[in-house]
C-alpha cells in the first residue's frame, strides 16, 4: 500500500485591503470639482449607493472625507450638501497658492535633480506645442502639470499636499466660474519666463516671475467672480 503524501504546506499570503470609501472619495470629489454636483446641490445617498455597489457606511465614509476638505458640508436634516465658495475665501485660498508655490519654487532651485528639472522643461514643452495648435483642453491639463511639478521638485512633502488640497478648490472655481488661465502670448511668455529661471536654478528670477504670474492669475479670477456675485444679486434681492 503506497504511503500518504502529506499535504503540501500552504504559504499565506497578505492582501492588503483598501477601505471601500478610498474608491469613492476621488470620483465624487473630482465631479465636484468639476461642478458636476454644483454649490448647494444635496448628495443624494441611495443613488449614490446603488451607483457604486455599496452600503450607507462606506459611502459616508467618503462623505466625511469631502466634508473635511471643505466639499461638502454634513448637515442633519440634509445630507451631504455641496459648499459654495465665496469670494474671500478663494481669494485667501489664492493667496497661500501664491505663497506655497514661490517658497517651492526657490526650493526646488536647490533641492531638485537634474531629472525633475529636465521633465518640468518638457511639461512646458508640451505646453507650447498645445498653445501653438489652440489645444485648450491639452494646455490646461500640462499647465496644472507644470505648476504641480514645481511643488513636487520642493521635495517638502507638508507643501504638496497643502498645495495639493489648496488646488482643488482653485480648479472648483474656475470650472464654476469658467475661468482659465489665457491662452494668449503674455501666460505663455510668463510662463517661460519662470521655467526658464528654474531649470537654471535662478532662486531669485525663478520667484519673481512665477508670483507675478500668480498674481496676475489671481486677479483675473477675482474679477470675475465679483463680476458674478454682482449680476446675482439683483435675483437674490426680489
Amino acid at each position: 500500500m503506497p504511503a500518504k503524501l502529506a499535504p503540501p504546506k500552504v504559504r499565506r499570503i497578505k492582501i492588503e485591503r483598501r477601505p471601500l470609501h478610498d474608491d469613492i472619495v476621488p470620483i465624487l470629489r473630482q465631479e465636484i470639482i468639476g461642478a458636476k454636483w454644483p454649490p448647494g446641490q444635496r448628495l443624494p445617498e441611495p443613488l449614490l449607493c446603488e451607483r457604486f455597489g455599496v452600503s450607507r457606511t462606506p459611502l459616508r465614509d467618503a462623505l466625511k472625507v469631502l466634508a473635511g476638505e471643505g466639499l461638502v458640508e454634513l448637515t442633519h436634516n440634509s445630507g451631504a450638501v455641496v459648499t459654495a465658495p465665496t469670494a474671500d475665501d478663494i481669494e485667501g485660498k489664492l493667496a497661500l497658492i501664491e505663497l506655497f508655490e514661490c517658497y517651492a519654487a526657490r526650493e526646488a532651485c536647490a533641492n531638485a535633480t537634474d531629472a525633475e528639472l529636465r521633465q518640468l522643461s518638457r511639461l512646458h514643452h508640451q505646453m507650447g506645442e498645445a498653445f501653438a495648435r489652440r489645444d485648450m483642453s491639452s494646455y490646461y491639463r500640462l499647465n496644472n502639470a507644470v505648476h504641480s511639478a514645481i511643488v513636487a521638485a520642493s521635495h517638502n512633502s507638508t507643501l504638496i499636499d497643502l498645495h495639493a488640497g489648496l488646488w482643488r478648490h482653485i480648479e472648483r472655481v474656475r470650472f464654476l466660474a469658467l475661468v482659465h488661465e489665457d491662452l494668449s502670448g503674455d501666460s505663455w511668455a510668463e510662463h517661460d519666463k519662470f521655467v526658464q529661471a528654474l531649470t537654471t536654478r535662478n532662486r531669485a528670477s525663478a520667484n519673481s516671475a512665477l508670483g507675478a504670474h500668480l498674481r496676475r492669475v489671481a486677479g483675473k479670477i477675482n474679477k470675475e467672480l465679483q463680476r458674478i456675485a454682482a449680476a446675482n444679486a439683483p435675483r437674490q434681492a426680489r
